[in-house]
């Protein structure tokens, strides 16, 4: 496995429009310089977004967080989240744009970030030329009052548009209050200045109910830190584990106020130990459990005309 300096992301913890940007930035090659491993290791997911075809975009965000986040907010069991945004690019994707931030990847590799005060141990902060490019000049788009989100029953859930900084879709609750969301379910689009998609497939991921972890000092990780989680029944192929630590505090070496982030997209076969490399971080910096997510993804994307959407179905464990 090899750990690769890359883009801070957003770890899974709030739910508002950091946890789009978090979520897709956990799952792609963030900076230009993703972890690598053998190409017979390797499986991408299948995005099918056509290079120079597309110039705006819907990205879709619907899951579950079960563990220590549930119980912060006050539900003795999951919280279900959904969150949608629809921009115009002003110009098509290129293809090189798509392989940044549009393709997923089950490499069984890590990425790390380091966001200093005095900018003195700043590692991978700057996205390359192109990408700063095409979005440079978003902007929102309205894609009709309602999204709604169907089952063979009826109506599950409903996410309503509103505009505090832009047009945009979130709703919030337990689960006891929807129920599980079937396999099969759908989603529509009524479409405004976004043109509208008709009953889409929502992906169906299993989600994670249970995660242990060995090998701790009083909640702190160590090199010898190991994680097991429970594999999936069925497995998909377009399903992608991603495991993200967080740590918030001083520099040991320089007092500098340091935020460093460590993200690992792996095989979901319920296991995982940190490579050498990952270990040196672990070991320079005390990352705690209440700052450790892991993550199950599963990803579907469908085209009309220049316009394309993503609905990225996910179901969290906080430590």
């Amino acid at each position: 496995m090899t750990l690769t300096r890359t883009k801070p992301t957003h770890p899974i913890n709030n739910f508002s429009r950091c946890l789009l940007i978090g979520i897709t930035a956990l799952l792609t090659a963030c900076g230009g310089s993703g972890g690598s491993a053998a190409p017979n290791d390797t499986e991408t997911a299948k995005v099918q977004v056509p290079a120079n075809t597309v110039s705006r975009m819907g990205s879709i965000v619907l899951g579950s967080v079960s563990g220590t986040a549930a119980d912060l907010l006050g539900t003795s069991n999951r919280i279900v989240h959904g969150y949608a945004e629809f921009v115009d690019y002003g110009q098509v994707l290129t293809q090189a744009y798509i392989d940044e931030r549009l393709s997923f990847t089950n490499d069984d590799s890590c990425e790390y970030a380091i966001d200093s005060s005095d900018d003195s141990k700043d590692v991978g902060l700057e996205s390359p030329a192109h990408i700063k490019a095409l979005e440079s000049n978003l902007r929102l788009l309205n894609a009709g009052d309602t999204l709604g989100i169907t089952t063979a029953a009826g109506t599950w859930a409903e996410m309503q548009l509103l505009n505090d900084f832009g047009a945009y879709y979130e709703f919030q609750t337990d689960v006891h209050s929807l129920g599980e969301l079937p396999q099969g379910s759908t989603l529509s689009i009524p479409g405004q200045e976004f043109p509208g998609f008709a009953a889409m497939t929502i992906p169906h991921v299993e989600p994670i109910t249970d995660s242990t972890v060995s090998n701790l000092n009083n909640r702190v990780l160590s090199a010898e830190t190991t994680f097991n989680w429970t594999k999936p029944i069925q497995t998909v192929s377009s399903d992608l584990i991603v495991l993200s630590l967080s740590f918030y505090g001083s520099d040991l070496e320089s007092d500098t106020e340091v935020e460093v982030q460590i993200n690992c997209r792996l095989a979901d076969d319920g296991e995982f130990t940190p490579s050498n490399d990952m270990k040196q971080l672990l070991a320079q910096y005390p990352f705690e459990m209440n700052d450790v997510y892991l993550s199950r993804f599963g990803i579907a994307t469908e085209i009309n005309g220049n316009a394309a959407v993503q609905i990225i179905r996910y179901s969290t464990y906080s430590f």
